[in-house]
């Protein structure tokens, strides 16, 4: 597509060439998550959301419902918070006044914290979430200088400065060392090539995830849809169209998400500047030889520095130690199941050791999910590796007396 975007060069506009933005702070920890209990919803315009305690949300978060009994309506969405107070929020743009039925009991609101950022800056007159190759990008008050390459001298040092007026992103520096190594994607294409999308409850959407062994809710970008390290395992994505849409269907005859130039990829080298109204990031490139720490990896005795589920950690929970079959023999026979011969405290060895040949069998596979506590859980959303050596012997039992991945040096603590 490079001629294409070429001649379109040749005859840009002001607002034709759109600027995406995608920061990835991830560290192999999950998502955080944030889930009160409803005591209440009203038939009201808008609906009006109470909870038990205090939701900990703010205008203009995105929430979603699930579990509601009566105005069941709710369920499975994600909607936009406003008029908020300790313990209630309004839905934003949902009447309540038809179509739903009377709020019985019960309930959940839950806000995830991504750790994957995706904006616009809104200098292309679209002041809206915007969809492009399946992924939402927020509007958000943007500057990004100093990109430009040229043949001599240094290599370029382009910032990117970020409106704090959420202070989200102040609020996670202390616990990411600044955002030093995050990596920035920089993403450009024109007006007329973004997709086509679905506005319903409030949001643009370009269509549906689905499967995520993680279950609701679900993602609502494609890229993380497909994310192995999201949500418990990648899902199914469906792309919306008119007819699937549920919403206001907006269409677009000159949709091309093949026609953009190439993405830039940079890292956070250094946070330069934080106030309360602005942070501002110095960006470095991948080869960029100034840019490396020296040494490569510090030497700390009991904390993994492996990205969670990634090359290094290897875990996963559709084979070996990342799940249990049904179909196996506890070390006491008096328990049939895995969940009741773990909780004993003995020990399940599973007949098939993978979920394809466990399922294959009507069988049932569950997988092993742990808590940053390295307590269990059956909950794919509260599985957060605590990176230290007791979790790796969690998840890899069998290998107990042999080298496990776990990327820390324990020999470092010890003294002769």
């Amino acid at each position: 597509m490079a001629d294409k975007i070429i001649s379109d060069v040749n005859g840009l506009e002001p607002g034709d060439l759109i600027e995406l933005f995608e920061l990835d702070i991830s560290t192999g920890v999950a998502p955080i998550i944030i889930k009160k209990t409803i005591s209440g919803a009203t038939q009201a315009n808008p609906i009006v959301i109470t909870t038990s305690t205090a939701h900990e949300l703010e205008n203009g978060d995105k929430v979603s419902i699930s579990n509601v009994v009566g105005m069941t309506q709710l369920n499975g969405n994600t909607y936009t918070v406003a008029g908020k107070t300790s313990t209630t929020f309004q839905l934003s743009g949902i009447n309540g006044t038809s179509g739903y039925t009377a709020y019985t009991s019960g309930g959940n609101t839950t806000k995830i914290i991504d750790f994957i950022f995706r904006w616009h800056s809104g200098y292309n007159e679209n002041l809206q979430e915007i969809v492009w190759k399946g992924d939402i990008y927020s509007a958000f008050p943007i500057e990004a200088e100093g990109f430009e390459w040229s043949g001599k001298g240094a290599i370029p040092r382009p910032t990117l400065t970020v409106a704090n007026i959420t202070s989200l992103l102040s609020a996670i520096l202390g616990d990411y060392q600044d955002l030093v190594g995050s990596k920035v994607t920089r993403k450009r294409t024109f007006a007329k090539y973004l997709d086509a999308y679905c506005y319903v409850g409030g949001n643009a959407r370009g269509g549906v995830c689905s499967a995520e062994a993680g279950g609701s809710p679900y993602s609502l970008s494609k890229s993380d849809c497909e994310n192995t390290a999201i949500n418990g395992g990648a899902g199914t994505w469906t792309v919306y169209i008119s007819g699937t849409c549920g919403g206001i269907w907006y269409a677009n005859a000159t949709a091309d998400n093949t026609a953009d130039f190439a993405e830039d990829i940079w890292y956070v080298d250094r946070k330069a500047e934080e106030t309360r109204m602005h942070l501002k990031f110095e960006l470095t490139a991948a080869h960029d030889v100034e840019g490396i720490k020296l040494p490569g990896r510090t030497i700390i005795s009991n904390l993994c520095p492996w990205l969670y589920k990634g090359t290094e950690c290897g875990y996963d929970v559709t084979k070996d130690s990342g799940g249990d079959c049904s179909i196996g023999n506890c070390s006491d026979d008096d328990y049939t199941s895995p969940t009741a011969c773990k909780a004993a405290g003995e020990t399940w060895v599973s007949t098939y050791t993978t979920q394809a040949t466990c399922t294959a069998e009507a069988a049932i596979w569950t997988p092993n999910y742990f808590k940053k506590d390295n307590i269990s859980t059956s909950n794919a959303f509260e599985d957060v590796c605590s990176k230290n050596f007791i979790a790796c012997e969690k998840r890899f039992p069998e290998k107990k007396k042999y080298p496990m991945p776990f990327g820390g040096f324990p020999g470092a603590g010890m003294k002769q």
